[in-house]
């Protein structure tokens, strides 16, 4: 599990984008135009990446704009910064997921390992942001004071799409468990940890391999 804060932020994240209301919805292959995409691959070597991945960009326009139009509500703009500390922990998760198809594919399964339990933990922290997104969206549905009917219909939808978030990020970890049992880690069922209190920052961590 990763330890970090509550509102830590994974170093070095990137945002790209996709909307999506439902899990079919997020269930499709990757455009092919898709650099996020480009970059990951399967244990079996094969170019195509997993299916629950998605760009998010457009995820995090739609918690912008809630949360430019609802400036007055303080549990509006607590709710949509976790909702960006949640997209930037997934963020993280691609970026080393991408390390740990590019360590698997030059034979470095010992880092392909250690890559994929990282992912592990990051979408782990993800799926955990996105609870507490949920969790300051029902207090604001239940502010009279802070949620016009307008803003309550808005505040449900956002619920719905973070509790959606939460189900495919499920997916994607038991992708990667999958995949991390495929190059020979997490064989008692539990993802590759770092030593306690060191975390090794994402800029310096791809050129530490050999």
């Amino acid at each position: 599990m990763a330890t970090r804060d509550t509102f830590s932020v994974p170093p070095d994240t990137f945002l790209t984008s996709a909307p999506a209301t439902s899990l079919e919805q997020h269930s499709f292959p990757s455009q092919p135009g898709s650099s996020l995409f480009q970059s990951s691959v399967s244990p079996s070597r094969s170019s195509s990446p997993t299916t629950f991945w998605m760009p998010l960009d457009e995820f995090a326009t739609t918690w912008a704009d809630f949360g430019s139009e609802t400036a007055a509500s303080s549990l509006a703009l607590t709710a949509t910064g976790t909702a960006f500390i949640a997209l930037s922990w997934e963020a993280s998760a691609l970026r080393h997921h991408t390390w740990a198809c590019q360590d698997y594919c030059q034979c470095r399964t010992r880092n392909a390992t250690r890559w994929y339990g990282q992912t592990m933990e990051d979408l782990t922290e993800a799926s955990r942001q996105w609870s507490r997104v949920v969790m300051w969206l029902e207090k604001l549905a239940n502010d009279e004071q802070q949620c016009s009917p307008s803003l309550l219909e808005r505040t449900r939808d956002l619920i719905g799409q973070a509790m959606v978030q939460q189900q495919r990020l499920w997916h994607l970890t038991q992708e990667v468990q999958q995949n991390l049992l495929a190059v020979g880690g997490g064989r008692d069922g539990h993802s590759p940890r770092q030593q306690p209190g060191r975390t090794l920052p994402m800029q310096q961590a791809g050129k530490q391999e050999v």
